[in-house]
């Protein structure tokens, strides 16, 4: 599959990286989430989660513009 040890390691080092990035931004997501939701009165929760949702989607999306 791979023709040297070093490109074996190099997809196993990606592959680690991308695992970890999307670990730190799920676990960022989630304390931003519960930060924004504490206190609050029920009726405003799902404004608020669609505005994180909003935040997250352009965040992401000016990431894929600038490639």
């Amino acid at each position: 599959m791979f023709s040297s040890p070093t490109g074996a390691v190099v997809a196993v080092s990606i592959a680690v990286a991308f695992t970890a990035c999307f670990a730190v931004a799920c676990i960022t997501a989630r304390s931003i989430a519960k930060a924004a939701l504490t206190d609050t009165s029920s009726a405003d929760r799902p404004q608020i989660l669609k505005q994180l949702v909003a935040v997250v989607r352009a965040l992401f999306s000016f990431f894929l513009r600038r490639r």
